[in-house]
């Protein structure tokens, strides 16, 4: 008589646990579920972001077409990502504006070799655009409160480069014309 009691003790005890398991794992999963793939998504999209990072570079290797190619796949993923979309067009036509200065650089240098230079000023605003970008892909809340500020000191450095290279007939003088380039 004892073994009974404990046996259908153990055994409630046992279902009961099975069956609120279920429900909290039932509730549960899906969360996690959607978090993983979530994570998926803005892994995606930076993975994207570093194949524009490397085809910006104009060589024998990375053709304009190669590079247009990385542009389309890291739109989509952003738009799969629900990125902000004014984020990555500007980030687009920054990294499109060193790409035509690296290839004038390339087409007009006699050593093709390693492909075309940037200049350091624009690269570095490149990659200030693509470092904005990465942080709020990985922060979005976080990001959306410095992101105005943030937008605004890289609209201010593309207005320096405006006036610096506008004048100039150098391979980055596609700065001024940079919002017609993509």
């Amino acid at each position: 008589m004892l073994y009974d009691g404990f046996m259908n003790e153990y055994l409630s005890i046992l279902l009961s646990g099975a069956v609120g398991g279920a429900i909290v794992s039932s509730l549960i999963a899906p969360y996690l579920n959607r978090y993983q793939e979530r994570r998926k998504i803005k892994a995606d999209v930076l993975k994207a972001l570093m194949n524009v990072e490397l085809s910006r570079w104009s060589s024998r290797k990375n053709s304009f077409e190669h590079y247009m190619k990385d542009i389309q796949e890291l739109r989509a993923s952003a738009m799969i990502a629900r990125a902000h979309r004014p984020l990555i067009e500007f980030y687009v036509q920054a990294s499109a504006l060193a790409r035509s200065g690296s290839d004038d650089d390339f087409e007009s240098s006699k050593d093709n070799e390693f492909g075309g230079s940037i200049d350091t000023d624009v690269s570095e605003f490149v990659s200030d655009s693509a470092a904005l970008l990465t942080d709020y892909l990985w922060h979005p809340h976080l990001s959306r409160l410095h992101l105005a500020t943030r937008l605004q000191a890289l609209r201010t450095t593309r207005a320096k480069l405006q006036k610096k290279y506008s004048a100039k007939k150098s391979p980055s003088r596609h700065i001024y014309d940079w919002e017609r380039i993509i």
